[in-house]
């Protein structure tokens, strides 16, 4: 009692995080996903939630894969209004595909990670976002108020968004509220969160590096659970494999790729 005063309560997720979860890496078309559902029903098994990984462009982590749209001011956030899905597309219609999910009692949680890629080719909406993270100085920064980009082979080159920043955070989380608001998805998987390396990293708090590289974790998830959260009245959840002490404020957590 006297630790989780210090660090944090545990919270209890909803009752539908107590059913059984699927997902697969590859399963990244609306046809697959479909498939897989329709292979739960016919054989009876329950699922009450499904994981979707590879769901995004690989680009901006925050857009579905084929979507068609016109790059907007970063500091203008995309809504559902503003894309189309090419019915030739890996994703024709994810909002119809999240409200059939619901109506099997499933709930659908979308994968993420606190990176903005480094891209070798031109793509205008994440070049958009790259500069304007750099210029607001949202990101983390080295010793000499350059930008921090990861060194390890995990998203090498990328940008780290600095979650101490209540601006970059909200920047970072608003181009990500139309899944909740518009689409209705439940939750994200809060991926990876261990890509800070130097202990004289800068943060916009005045702490660094060797103070948060264990902490950042809960900074990245805690923003996203709040997020989350505050968008579906409760009702939602992250799904994290890096954490600290204090990680149980914001469940769930997995321990690591089976």
């Amino acid at each position: 009692e006297a630790f989780t005063g210090l660090t944090g309560r545990p919270a209890l997720p909803p009752d539908w995080v107590f059913g059984p979860w699927m997902s697969g890496n590859e399963w990244n078309s609306r046809e697959r996903v479909m498939k897989e559902v329709a292979m739960t029903l016919e054989h009876d098994i329950p699922a009450t939630v499904l994981v979707i990984e590879a769901w995004s462009d690989e680009k901006n982590f925050y857009i579905w894969n084929d979507a068609i749209y016109e790059p907007k001011a970063s500091d203008s956030p995309l809504k559902l209004d503003d894309f189309t899905f090419p019915e030739n597309g890996r994703w024709p219609d994810p909002k119809g595909m999240i409200d059939y999910l619901h109506d099997l009692g499933i709930r659908v949680i979308l994968w993420q990670i606190p990176v903005i890629k480094c891209l070798k080719e031109k793509d205008q909406q994440h070049d958009l976002d790259e500069a304007y993270m750099i210029e607001k100085g949202f990101c983390v920064k080295e010793n000499d108020g350059s930008p921090y980009r990861v060194r390890s082979y995990w998203f090498n080159g990328g940008l780290v968004p600095d979650f101490t920043n209540p601006e970059a955070a909200s920047w970072w989380l608003d181009k990500r509220a139309y899944l909740m608001e518009d689409m209705g998805i439940d939750g994200f998987k809060t991926d990876g969160g261990e890509h800070l390396w130097g202990d004289d990293l800068l943060f916009s708090d005045g702490r660094r590096g060797d103070e948060l590289w264990n902490l950042y974790p809960n900074l990245y998830v805690g923003a996203y659970h709040r997020f989350a959260r505050q968008m579906r009245h409760g009702d939602a959840i992250t799904f994290s494999r890096a954490g600290f002490t204090g990680a149980q404020k914001y469940p769930c957590h997995w321990a690591g790729d089976e």
